[in-house]
């Protein structure tokens, strides 16, 4: 038998000769880089550090009942009770899945009407989306501030919620704006709360002229401090909400913000006591930009000069007269929170030149935009956008026509580039800028008697 054994060997070597050039084959197939066929390289897995918050608390049966100031159902209860364990006197609807407590008979029937014509006009008439068993609660107390919390439900794949309403005064508006936050909560229940309450404050605002005021309102008062985060600002959130109505077709029904938000599909374990809130809005704006480098910045640079319509506060003001200068803003800017840094013309140039150094390790962008004397943009100018880099620096000409130049800056906040901004994740950390502004090209004095001359 030993004469076999170097020809068992040499059979077992030219096996795996043949396997591994089939391997080798196969991969060269799937990459045919020589052939002009694409290179995708696999994506890194990004894991989050498990102390960092993914979402908010979730609320137990118990907890709502505090809210409601009622009693909690008995220890014995189901795992994942619903509010039909509370002894609330309830009216339900025969016609729509809506419930409405509290109070006496003769409101709670009031309140039953409004909350099925809110559902019509919600989910029938404008198409929002309801994926749950469970109706949406109404529980009233008008002494309380109106407040919608989801309650989770069981559910073998995506999470579903009950949407429990409290509060707020016995009128048409207040259901309507229930019944929207109620479907937004059966679709994706883990969305963050200032966002869900914009998203539904922006539908009624285009729905009631009194909410529409209220919503500008909002939004003016936002303006006052463009530094804040869009988490912590419910009038920038509804403003935010509105710019992307503008990006998108207006074929759908749907609103664009509503729309976005409802995609959150989230699963959270069971054992966790706070709402597995990935993906979030700025996951799926990712997603649906196909994650190119740098096309959410531009989204919200694109925000940042939506937001002037709305005159929010400049952090510096400045005059061509006095310039250069180099200085730093008075405040630091919130992870998604703007900065504008105005320069008035009154003494003509034909060039600027601005500079930008922010703290680390977050990434800014930045751009520049020129406007007349009735504050008409005449042209905008993108700084070249880093990732990596805390510094920006960019030129502006062709000042002949211009009264005014802004500089204009996002703060993209996250933690690195592996870990980008998370509305979730907080406290958020502000960051600060320092800014340098030259003019390069004095006018010729008898240009700039002309350009004086043409201005009204």
């Amino acid at each position: 038998m030993l004469p076999f054994r170097p020809l068992f060997q040499s059979w077992t070597r030219a096996l795996w000769v043949l396997l591994l050039g089939l391997v080798s084959t196969a991969e060269a197939q799937e990459r045919p880089l020589l052939l002009g066929g694409a290179h995708t390289p696999k994506k890194r897995q990004v894991r989050l550090d498990p102390r960092l918050p993914r979402g908010e608390p979730l609320l137990s049966s118990w907890e709502l009942a505090q809210l409601l100031q009622l009693p909690a159902p008995p220890h014995s209860a189901a795992a994942y009770p619903s509010t039909g364990d509370f002894n609330l006197n309830k009216q339900c609807s025969f016609k729509r899945p809506v419930c409405v407590s509290g109070a006496n008979q003769e409101k709670r029937r009031q309140a039953l009407e409004h909350l099925e014509e809110a559902w019509e006009l919600a989910i029938i008439g404008l198409g929002l989306p309801f994926e749950t068993f469970e109706p949406i609660h109404w529980h009233l107390q008008e002494e309380q501030p109106f407040k919608v919390f989801p309650l989770l439900l069981p559910s073998l794949h995506y999470d579903r919620a009950e949407a429990v309403c409290r509060g707020g005064a016995l009128t048409q508006e207040t259901a309507l704006q229930c019944a929207m936050e109620g479907s937004l909560i059966s679709v994706a229940p883990a969305t963050k709360s200032i966002f869900r309450e914009a998203a539904a404050l922006s539908v009624l605002g285009s729905l009631l002229p009194a909410a529409h005021e209220r919503n500008q309102e909002l939004i003016r008062t936002a303006g006052e401090q463009p530094g804040q985060s869009l988490s912590s600002s419910l009038g920038g959130t509804i403003e935010f909400l509105e710019f992307l109505e503008t990006t998108t077709d207006h074929s759908q029904l749907l609103p664009a913000g509503f729309a976005y938000l409802a995609l959150g599909a989230t699963h959270t374990p069971a054992s966790s006591f706070r709402w597995e809130a990935e993906p979030d809005l700025f996951d799926i704006l990712r997603a649906n930009l196909k994650a190119e480098t740098t096309a959410l910045p531009r989204l919200m640079d694109s925000f940042a000069h939506f937001r002037l319509e709305n005159a929010p506060s400049h952090h510096l003001e400045l005059k061509s007269s006095a310039l250069p200068q180099h200085i730093g803003l008075r405040e630091p800017i919130q992870p998604m929170g703007q900065v504008y840094v105005s320069v008035t013309l009154d003494q003509q140039v034909e060039e600027l030149a601005f500079r930008t150094q922010c703290e680390d390790p977050v990434s800014w962008v930045w751009s520049l935009a020129s406007y007349d004397a009735q504050d008409g943009e005449l042209r905008r100018l993108p700084l070249p956008f880093l990732e990596r880099s805390n510094q920006a620096s960019q030129r502006i000409q062709g000042l002949a026509k211009a009264t005014t130049v802004r500089l204009i800056g996002t703060n993209l906040g996250g933690i690195d580039l592996a870990h980008p901004y998370d509305p979730d994740h907080g406290p958020h950390e502000p960051h600060g800028c320092q800014v340098f502004v030259t003019a390069l090209k004095p006018a010729p004095p008898e240009k700039a008697e002309a350009n004086q001359g043409e201005q009204p």
